[in-house]
């Protein structure tokens, strides 16, 4: 489950492939300014492409977990919730909780589908909390 690190890997070069290819074509009609607007853009660009998978996922499934009931004993309400991972039969997908739109904690829930309705595995990790502890970890991409 999850996004491998070969999937990135190609993302990156595909991205990193196109910007080069885009430069040469420019590299004889454009102005030296001109490449270094288009140099910026797609260096300030790249951070976001990362963030297109999840957000795509969370878009197309979301709806499907709005009313699955969680309880691990210490989930607050969320205040979001994206879909990380996804396929027929397994998901995986961070909630933010706390309370008063203050974020407390980021939790990674697991998720099987039983006779067409999604099941919370009972399988839970706190990557991130402000609440003390020692659960300091991130997401990649980062989500807070």
């Amino acid at each position: 489950m999850g996004e491998s690190i070969l999937y990135i890997v190609v993302l990156y070069f595909i991205f990193a492939g196109g910007s080069l290819l885009l430069l040469w074509f420019i590299k004889k009609t454009w102005c030296f300014s001109c490449k270094i607007y288009v140099l910026w853009f797609l260096i300030l660009i790249l951070p976001f492409l990362f963030y297109l998978p999840v957000e795509m996922k969370t878009v197309l499934y979301a709806y499907q977990f709005e009313n699955v009931n969680m309880d691990t004993g210490f989930n607050s309400p969320s205040i979001y919730m994206k879909v990380f991972s996804i396929n027929k039969d397994e998901a995986k997908l961070f909630f933010v909780e706390g309370e008063n739109k203050e974020r407390h904690m980021g939790n990674f829930y697991w998720f099987v589908k039983q006779n067409g309705q999604w099941k919370f595995t009972g399988r839970w990790q706190c990557v991130w909390t402000n609440l003390g502890g020692s659960a300091s970890d991130f997401t990649w991409p980062p989500y807070f």
